[in-house]
Order: C-alpha cells, then sequence, then structure tokens
C-alpha cells in the first residue's frame, strides 16, 4: 500500500562496511584468483591474451557494478544494505516514489531529541518530511495538529516560552523555502558519472582504440562542450526557482507575550502574525488561519480564480466546531504565495492580546516551508523536470531487439577475421565492441528530451505553461474531452434577463426591474459577496451584474444603497457564503427605511432545487416554471427570504445556519443568460472532428447544461437526450420534457443507440455507490454530467481512467481543482487581459507569404522587420517572455497545465504539440533503429574485409547526421486537428515491418555495392586490422552508401501530415537533409576530387558511379513507397 501520492513504499535499512558490500568483497577474492592464475598458468604467451581479457573484464565489471549502484539506487541497496526491522539499528531507508514522481532514493535517517523526552525520527524525500510512526512502525508525511476547534484558535495567545519555541521548532521545521544549488563541478561530476555519458565515453576509447584519433577526440570534446553548456542552463534554472519563493521579510509575531519583528523565514506553527496589504510585494509568507479583521487576496496563483477572494475570520463562528483545512480553506486560510489585495482590521479593547503595532489582520500559522500552497508548487516545479521520461519498457525491448541483430554482426567479422593467419584478436574484439554499442541509441534519451523541450518552449509562447513536462505526449493519445461549462465554454459576461414570477395561470411571467417587488430588490441588494476596492467593485459576476441590473451601489463595504437614494439603505450583518456542496448562499442584514426604522432580514438565493425545501410554501408551478427556464438555456437561482423579528443584532452568529434557511418565502427566480464564448462552438466542432469524444461535467442545472451540450453540438442533435431521475425510489431514464420515461437498466440493444445520456450529481452518486458495475457499464454513453460536486468530477474522471481512457480535463476555478490534476492532461484557464482574439487580430495584420519565397529574404527585407516588431508587439500584448522556464505567477497549482487565456482554443493547441511530440518521439525510434542497423552491418562489412572508415570521413558523417536529428525535433504541429490518430507505441505492426523492410532494401543495396567494388576494384593483397588506411573503392562507396541510407531514414520516415508540418514545411530541416544529399552527390560524381582528396575518398569510374548514384536515390524512392504504403494500408493513414 503506497504511503501517500508522492511515496510509493519504504524500507528501513543499514549501511554495511565497505568491505563487506557486495561490489568489493567478491572482487578482492576475484582479483587473488586471478593474480594466482597468473603465476602458475597466463605467464607463457599464448595464454596473455586471455589474462587480459580476464582481469580487464573483471574490472570493468566491477566498475559497471559501481556505477549502476550509483544509478539505480535499488541495485545499491541490494549491494550494501541490509533490512532492518527495528528503526533503532537502522542509519538510512530506500525511499520508492509513485510513478511519474522521480527515481528511488538512499536518505538518511535523522534524529532530533525533543524537549518533552521524546525522539522525532525523520526523513526528507523532494522537500517533504515524513515523520516515524512508532505505533503503526511506518513514516508518514508529517501531520499539522490543526484539528481543533474554533474556540481553541480564538483563544490562543501564541507561542509563550522558549521551551515551546524550541519544541515546536523541531517537531515541524520553520518557514524556510529555500533551495540549496549545488556548485558547479558538483553537477558536472553528476553529468559525467550519468549512464549516457558513461557509454559515450566507452565508446569514445572504443574509436581511440581503433585509430580513428582526430574523431575520437572531436567527439570527446564535443560531449564535455555539451554538458558543460547543459550544466550551465541547469544552474541558470535553478536559481530562477529559487528565487521563486518568498524573499525573507520582517514581520509583526506574538511571541512570549509581547509584539516582536522577526524574519518571515523564521515563522513556526503556532506563531500569531500581523499581516497586511504592506507586506513586500503583498506576499501571504505561508499558510494561514484568519483569526481578526477580513482581507481580499488574489488567488490566481493556486486555483485559478481570477476573482479575488474574499476572506473571512474565524470570530463569529461557533467555538463548538473544529476546523476542517479542506472545508475552511476557502473563506478562513490565506495560502502562502497569495497576494494581500484589501484588508481590515479594527482592535477590540477586550481583546485578550495586547493592542497590535499595526492595523494588518491577525493570523495563525498553519503550516510552513515547503508543506505550504506555494512550497507545493514550488516542488512540482523544481522535480517535475525530472518526469521527462519514455516508456522505459518499449525503450528496453526495443534495444534488445537492435541487440540481437548487432551480435549476429559481430560473430560473423569475428568468425571472419578468425581464418586469418595474423589474427589480432585485441583488434577484432574493440572493432566487433564497435558493432556492438552501435545499435545503442545513445541520442535517443536526447532527441526525446529535446522534442518535449521544444514543445514546452512552443507551449510557453503561446501562453500555456506545463509544470510536468512528462504529460505532453499524453496530449497526444486523448481519447475523451471533459469541459467545465461556466466560465469554460460559456464567458463570464452574464446578462440579467430579469426576475421570473408565477401568475394566476402558474405560468412563468418575466419582469424587468421596474416592475419587481420592493422585497425582490431587497433580496438582490443583500444576498452577495461583493466588495470594493479601490473604487472597483470586485466578485462574481452573477453578483455584479444583478446588482447593476436593479440599479443599486455599494457605498462601502457591506454597505448597499440605491442609486436614486430614495430605497432604503442595507447594511450586511453577516455572509454563509456559497460552497458548491450546499448549492446556495445565505446573509443576514438589517434593512433601514427612510423614516429610519430597521428590520432584520435573512435572504437566500442558490439552487431552484435545494430553495424548494426551505420554502414555508411551495407555489404552484414552480417546479415547472425553473425547469422550463433551464431548457431555454438560462440560468436560473432561487430567491427567498424571512424576517427575523425581536433579536438583538449581537446575538445573529449564536443562531445555527439551518434554522436561518427554513421557513422561508418565495421572492422569485432570478434569471440569467450566459453567451457561449465566441469561439467554444469552432474549438469543440474541430475536437470532436478529430475523433475525439466530448463530455460535459458542470456543477449548473442539468436542463442548462443539455441545452448547451445541444448549442455546441456535445451531443447528437438526432438523438434525444434522456437524464437519470429518481421518483420514489425509483431510478428510470426520462426525456427534457418528461414525456418519456424508461427504466434504469433497460434491456434494449437500442437503447444507447437513439439516445444520449446525461446524469446529475445524486444519480451519478447512485449508481457510484450502489450500481457500480452498471455505471462502468454505461460510462462511455454518457455524455453529460451536472449538478456535480468538486469530488464527483474528481470520480468521473478517475473512472474514465480505471477503463483505459486518456482523459483530458478543461476548467477554470476551484471547483475544477480535483478533476484537472486527476486527469492525464488537465488544464486551468485563467482570466488575462488579453484574449485568443487579441493575438489572432495581431497575426492578421501580418502578410501571408509563402514559406519557400521568405528563406530567400535577407534579415533586413522590409517584411522581415516588421514580422519582427508585429512579434515583439503580440508577445508584449499578451506579457509573456520568450523563455521556457515556468515561473509562478505563470502557472497555478490547479492542474499540470495552464493558460493565460479564457478560450479553449489553448486545448486544441495542446493536442496538437501533444500529437506532434509523440509522433516525433515514434519517428525518432524507427529512424534510430534503421540507422543504427545500417552502422552495424556497414561496419561489419568494412570490418571482415579488414577495411575501415578514416577519422575525416566519420567526422563529417556525425556532424551532417547531428544537424538532421537536431531539426527534426523541432517540427512545428499541423495548423489543424487530425479526424486521424498516430499510433501511440512502438510496437505495432505497421513499425516492425516497415523498418524491417526498410532495412532489407539498404542491406541488399550494401550487398550490392560490395560485389559491385569487387568487380571494378579486386582486392589483391591481404588487410589486416594492422594494415594503415588507405583509400579504396569499396571503403568509399560503402561509405557513402551507409551515408546515404541513413539520411534517407530521416527522409522516408518523416511524418509530416496531418499531424506536424510537412518536411517542405520544415525550413532547418529540409535545408540540412538537402545539404547532406548535396555533398553526398558531389562525392559520388566526382564533381569536386579536392574535396574527395581531404576526405580521402576515390574517384569513381563513370559506370561505376552511375551504378552507385542510381543505387543511392532508388533506395531512397523504394523505401519511401514501402513506408507510405504500409502506412496506407496498416498504418495511422489506414
Amino acid at each position: 500500500m503506497a504511503v501517500d501520492e508522492l511515496i510509493d513504499h519504504i524500507k528501513i535499512c543499514k549501511i554495511r562496511p565497505i568491505l563487506l558490500q557486495l561490489h568489493v568483497a567478491p572482487f578482492i577474492i576475484l582479483y587473488l584468483g586471478t593474480l594466482l592464475s597468473w603465476k602458475f598458468y597466463f605467464q607463457n604467451e599464448e595464454n596473455y591474451f586471455t589474462f587480459i581479457v580476464i582481469s580487464s573484464s573483471i574490472f570493468i565489471f566491477q566498475i559497471f557494478i559501481g556505477l549502476f549502484s550509483l544509478w539505480f539506487k535499488e541495485f545499491y541497496y541490494f549491494l550494501s544494505c541490509k533490512n532492518e526491522k527495528n528503526i533503532k539499528n537502522a542509519t538510512h531507508v530506500l525511499v520508492k516514489p509513485t510513478i511519474n514522481n522521480g527515481k528511488c532514493e538512499i536518505l538518511p535517517i535523522n534524529y532530533d531529541n525533543l524537549i518533552n523526552g521524546e525522539v522525532k525520527i525523520w526523513i526528507e524525500f523532494q522537500k517533504v518530511v515524513y515523520v516515524y510512526d512508532e505505533n503503526k512502525k511506518q513514516f508518514n508525511q508529517l501531520e499539522f495538529d490543526n484539528n481543533k476547534s474554533f474556540n481553541f484558535f480564538n483563544s490562543w495567545l501564541g507561542l509563550t516560552s522558549d521551551e515551546i519555541i524550541t519544541q515546536t521548532r523541531l517537531k515541524y521545521g520553520n518557514n524556510n523555502m529555500e533551495m540549496v544549488i549545488p556548485s558547479f563541478m558538483e553537477l558536472l561530476i553528476e553529468r559525467f558519472i550519468a549512464p549516457l555519458f558513461v557509454f559515450q565515453m566507452f565508446c569514445v576509447v572504443l574509436w581511440f582504440l581503433s585509430d580513428m584519433i582526430f574523431f575520437s577526440l572531436l567527439t570527446l570534446a564535443m560531449l564535455i562542450l555539451l554538458e558543460i553548456t547543459v550544466v550551465l542552463e541547469q544552474m541558470k534554472n535553478m536559481k530562477m526557482i529559487r528565487d521563486m519563493g518568498n524573499k525573507p521579510y520582517p514581520i509583526d509575531v506574538y511571541r512570549k507575550n509581547e509584539w516582536i519583528k522577526i524574519q518571515s523565514n523564521e515563522l513556526i506553527v503556532g506563531d500569531l502574525i500581523l499581516i497586511d496589504r504592506n507586506l513586500k510585494n503583498n506576499i501571504v509568507p505561508c499558510d494561514l488561519l484568519l483569526l481578526r479583521g477580513n482581507c481580499i487576496l488574489d488567488e490566481t496563483m493556486l486555483t485559478g480564480e481570477s476573482i479575488p477572494q474574499m476572506k473571512e475570520s474565524t470570530e463569529l463562528l461557533s467555538k463548538e466546531n473544529y476546523f476542517d483545512y479542506k472545508r475552511d480553506m476557502k473563506l478562513h486560510v490565506l495560502c502562502g504565495g497569495t497576494k494581500i489585495i484589501q484588508n481590515t482590521y479594527e482592535y477590540n479593547d477586550n481583546d485578550a492580546l495586547p493592542k497590535p503595532p499595526n492595523n494588518g489582520v491577525l493570523c495563525y500559522v498553519l503550516k510552513t516551508g515547503f508543506s505550504t500552497s506555494q512550497g507545493s508548487l514550488l516542488r512540482t516545479i523544481l522535480f517535475g523536470v525530472n518526469k521527462i521520461t519514455t516508456n522505459n519498457f518499449e525503450t528496453f525491448i526495443f534495444i534488445l531487439f537492435l541487440l540481437f541483430f548487432a551480435i549476429a554482426a559481430a560473430i560473423y567479422v569475428w568468425v571472419t577475421r578468425s581464418l586469418e593467419e595474423n589474427f589480432d584478436k585485441f583488434k577484432t574484439f574493440v572493432r566487433c565492441s564497435l558493432i556492438i554499442t552501435s545499435v545503442v541509441p545513445t541520442k535517443l534519451p536526447i532527441v526525446l528530451s529535446l522534442a518535449i523541450n521544444q514543445s514546452l518552449e512552443a507551449l510557453n509562447k503561446l501562453g500555456i505553461f506545463c509544470t510536468e513536462p512528462f504529460r505532453i505526449p499524453f496530449s497526444g493519445k486523448i481519447d475523451i474531452c471533459c469541459f467545465d461549462k461556466t466560465g469554460t465554454l460559456t464567458t463570464n459576461d452574464l446578462i440579467v434577463n430579469g426576475i421570473g414570477y408565477i401568475d394566476e395561470d402558474k405560468n412563468i411571467c418575466i419582469k424587468n426591474k421596474n416592475e419587481i417587488s420592493d422585497i425582490t430588490l431587497n433580496v438582490l441588494a443583500s444576498c452577495h459577496s461583493l466588495i470594493i476596492l479601490d473604487e472597483e467593485l470586485i466578485g462574481d459576476s452573477i453578483e455584479k451584474e444583478s446588482l447593476k441590473w436593479i440599479e443599486w451601489s455599494i457605498i462601502e463595504n457591506d454597505l448597499v444603497l440605491s442609486n436614486d437614494k430614495k430605497s432604503s439603505t442595507i447594511k450586511i450583518l453577516h455572509r454563509y457564503h456559497f460552497t458548491s456542496q450546499l448549492r446556495r448562499m445565505t446573509v443576514i442584514s438589517e434593512i433601514t427605511s427612510n423614516d429610519n426604522e430597521s428590520s432584520i432580514i435573512v435572504t437566500v438565493k442558490g439552487a431552484p432545487e435545494v430553495l424548494k425545501n426551505m420554502l414555508i410554501s411551495i407555489p404552484e408551478g414552480y417546479v415547472n416554471g425553473y425547469k422550463k427556464l433551464t431548457q431555454q438555456g438560462y440560468r436560473v437561482l432561487a430567491l427567498g427570504y424571512s424576517k427575523l423579528k425581536n433579536i438583538n443584532k449581537n446575538n445573529i452568529r449564536y443562531i445555527s445556519r439551518n434554522e436561518l434557511e427554513k421557513d422561508l418565502t418565495f421572492a422569485g427566480f432570478l434569471i440569467i443568460s450566459c453567451p457561449l464564448k465566441i469561439d467554444s462552438k469552432a474549438m469543440i466542432k474541430e475536437i470532436k472532428d478529430s475523433g475525439h469524444n466530448i463530455i460535459m461535467i458542470t456543477g449548473d442545472n442539468q436542463l442548462t447544461a443539455c441545452h448547451v451540450s445541444n448549442e455546441l453540438q456535445f451531443t447528437n442533435e438526432l438523438k434525444e437526450i434522456m437524464i437519470l431521475g429518481n421518483e420514489n425510489d425509483k431510478w428510470f431514464w426520462q426525456s427534457i420534457n418528461e414525456e418519456k420515461k424508461i427504466e434504469l437498466k433497460n434491456e434494449s440493444s437500442d437503447f444507447f443507440n437513439l439516445y444520449e445520456l446525461c446524469v446529475t450529481g445524486n444519480s451519478f452518486d447512485y449508481l457510484y455507490k450502489n450500481e457500480r458495475n452498471f455505471l462502468k457499464s454505461i460510462l462511455k454513453c454518457i455524455k453529460i454530467y451536472a449538478r456535480m460536486t468538486p469530488k464527483q468530477k474528481e470520480e468521473v474522471i478517475n473512472e474514465l481512467k480505471n477503463q483505459g481512457y486518456t482523459t483530458l480535463m478543461c476548467g477554470d476555478g476551484t471547483n475544477d481543482v480535483g478533476a484537472l490534476k486527476h486527469s492525464h492532461v488537465g488544464v486551468a484557464l485563467l482570466s488575462h487581459p488579453s484574449d485568443t482574439n487579441e493575438t489572432e487580430e495581431i497575426n492578421e495584420q501580418i502578410p501571408q507569404i509563402p514559406e519557400y519565397i521568405r528563406i530567400f529574404l535577407s534579415p533586413d527585407h522590409p517584411y522581415n522587420k516588421k514580422l519582427k516588431e508585429q512579434q515583439q508587439q503580440m508577445f508584449g500584448e499578451i506579457g509573456l517572455k520568450k523563455n521556457s522556464i515556468i515561473k509562478l505567477g505563470d502557472a497555478s497549482i490547479a492542474a499540470p497545465f495552464t493558460s493565460k487565456f479564457t478560450s479553449i482554443s489553448s486545448i486544441c493547441t495542446i493536442i496538437k504539440q501533444g500529437i506532434c511530440t509523440l509522433v516525433v518521439s515514434l519517428q525518432m525510434f524507427k529512424i534510430l533503429a534503421l540507422n543504427a542497423l545500417i552502422s552495424s552491418y556497414s561496419q561489419s562489412v568494412l570490418y571482415s574485409l579488414g577495411i575501415r572508415a578514416s577519422d575525416y570521413q566519420m567526422s563529417l558523417k556525425g556532424s551532417l547526421l547531428s544537424s538532421c536529428y537536431l531539426f527534426v525535433t523541432a517540427s512545428k504541429p499541423s495548423n489543424k486537428l487530425s479526424k486521424k490518430k498516430p499510433i501511440s507505441n512502438i510496437f505495432n505492426i505497421y513499425t516492425i515491418l516497415t523498418i524491417f523492410f526498410q532495412f532489407c532494401i539498404h542491406f541488399a543495396s550494401i550487398l550490392y555495392i560490395v560485389n559491385l567494388s569487387r568487380i571494378y576494384e579486386p582486392q589483391v593483397e591481404n588487410t589486416t586490422l594492422e594494415t594503415k588506411f588507405t583509400p579504396s573503392l569499396l571503403n568509399s562507396s560503402i561509405y557513402l552508401l551507409g551515408m546515404t541510407l541513413q539520411i534517407s531514414n530521416f527522409i522516408v520516415n518523416y511524418r509530416g501530415q496531418p499531424f506536424m508540418e510537412s518536411i517542405f514545411e520544415n525550413t532547418p530541416f529540409l535545408c540540412s537533409v538537402t545539404m547532406a544529399l548535396s555533398i553526398i552527390f558531389v562525392f559520388a560524381s566526382n564533381t569536386l576530387p579536392i574535396m574527395s582528396n581531404f576526405f580521402e575518398l576515390v574517384q569513381f569510374p563513370d559506370d561505376f558511379k552511375n551504378k552507385l548514384l542510381i543505387i543511392l536515390f532508388g533506395n531512397i524512392i523504394t523505401c519511401y513507397i514501402i513506408d507510405k504504403g504500409l502506412n496506407f494500408f496498416i498504418g495511422d493513414n489506414y
């Protein structure tokens, strides 16, 4: 059982003494045995080579064992650690994280002696502290003891002594969010002992031993230069991430019965602090509980909510109620990293605390350091870079597949050369090793990381930020796209259409603001959470539009007055804020008439079905009325009120919410329309036409959701929508007009073909708890989920994932966070001053000149100048910089992907980029496989004949191929989503067959050229591995053929449209392959003899030259026809 979402399991252990570790002790015995065998057996010259092979093999094996223990901590655990059952005897732990959360680590166990005599046993993994539980005999994530009553918090007097402060600091730590940056040499050594670099160094040594000194030194210099560049960029990014954390600043804290100033990084759990908008950068230093005063926060970084959130103190809450972090976070918790926009606090002389030194709000420190909300996001960004991975199992099988052919080629060379009289075992062994290592695609991790990093940068430029890069390829495999409705598909620019009353005929009549009653005006004017900030009205869009519609204004916070100043004045006394679970809001207000008569009124607004049970009498036509309105696509809120008589305002806090929300009088329906975003219909059509299933998961009314889904064509317009309902504990499907009812478990095979299904939160809850198997069977048929709570949204996503679907969830706020984080690809839409339409306007101004013409224009050409200016303007408009590192304000903890735009066009962008990355990754597997096989077999042919390539030839080949590898990963996605889906894994019949047939063509070409070379230039003298390199027809032709085949693999296997730009649109890549083929043509056609001589190539006879050119370019054409033909019949074009 997993420890938590981060750690799968933890094993306690003790590290053995160095001489008893398995990568040391057995090898001491082996070395002693080898020395003894030298003395008694290997001293004669015949067995000298065998002794060298055995001793060097033992040494190399030990080196690799040591390296493997560095690379794989589980292997180190096996070699060097002893499993311990008693924590007191243990010194270290093996931590295995959950999937996509990093690698295994061996960590030291820390012991802290607390003042009360207890010992805190703890470890730290990825900045998260885990404490050992003696009772459960396991490590658990550090828990902050906040499960206390509000009476405890409100009467708390801070940390009163040095002993308590020390004890708390030892138990929970302080508020440090500092990231220690390793030195340049530490990072460079870490890169040098990485598996890829070690393998590349091994290859360099083999090349050096094969007398390719220039090539090996050039490669070594390039490798070291590359690693230095990577380390410098890594240090730059780490410094940038470190700077994201809060810088320590002075803050007022109440300790030891007095107000003192300390640095914010010295805060500990239990501190009482003052915090106001005058703080440095207005940043909240850690997670705080608001005890006194009120404030307004900007929580964009955390939840994606663009609307500032009001926070209220816990003073008026029931003393007996206990604090619940998840429940109370929205209203009473100030999360670390958020910004204070406004705060108010009036000191009460009866307070047990002395008068504070400033007007900040009083808060209790709940969590500190990396345990805070801001710390969580920093950890995600910091350790997210370690998650850029591929499918390791598929990669391993892929390399084993190639290794089989390489070993066969190496055996052929060994057997062929062993027939020579002067058989040089050492040289032949080196050459065979080169053949085997040539099939291991050392460039694979680099090119795949390049592809993902290119995608990250491309998304960043479009205002989409990703904190978990490993999810990018997932977005190319999406099966189902899930959308929230309000704020995601519809705009936040709401329109109040009027108030719905029930007339004498039991029908709904809609009245405008001049026709509604005074009591309805009072309900609308009082039941809201709006505030004034810098003379601007801040709050929910519905409430702002409602207040604007009735022409009332907030004079100051909690004081509301009509614009004509003829109506009553309303003073808001207490609010019970809207929550998704309760689906209603309640406010207690004091209404003062013009003749100074005052009364206290309770106003409630919420979902009609919720308020229905609170009304003292339900008007006839109530249910049919709101259902008819929602069927027309309106958002409908029921309004209710009651009057409180003979009550003291000071006693309001003691009345329970349930008491206030009963025996209400109906005051009408607030009718609102939510226009669709301009591009929602077009984007949904593009996603749907591309073969993705789309569903809606919303907290809104089911009938409104059905109306919107019809408008956006989530559902088939030819199919009737059936909503799962309940009557007298009997569940059934019913049509929107309620004229048709069908039993829940319908046995008709045509049911799902005739109807589209919609479930509500209540019906989903019933199916989830009582009919789980039936729910699984119909899950793929449900297109609309309405009246869903945040938890239910999350459950829908998890059920879809459990059935094997790759899911995408798009939402815009707090209610969607659970679903966003649990989906394979979660996209949070943030509000931003600019939007897609602005970007499109800028793009439209840029004149369209074809790419093939633009490449010939000079940088100073007026077109290029104008293009550059307009691109800079675009980046300036949307506030973006060309930088792939994610900044704290760019991303939110709401989702792995965060879009700066409110338009769902970002979903199409992410899917396109994901498809492009996926296709690039898969085509690289094909290219690398074929190139490795060609390299292996062309080397085996040359080595078997005692021939090799020269230093300069290998250097030229390496340079040309590197440019192709670089530019092929920079491919851009197609402009439009394709109806076809790309192949999502390596092992499929198309990929295997195309590699097989292409290799057969390549191998036949190699054999033909070898035989042709022997005809034109028979081998007279018997060459050996000791023979000095001399250019020959065979060497030159095989070199050119091998390079052509490898370049042709890029051309033939480049996927292009409809998933990514075509080879002609990818200008850098087109130029690189054109240049490579041009150089090959110059060599093969004897155009520049001086160039051929420099690279040690012979001049080809005319007849041979023509045949060689036919083979070179005929091979490309044949392989192209084979690949495209197989793709058409059994590939993603099928």
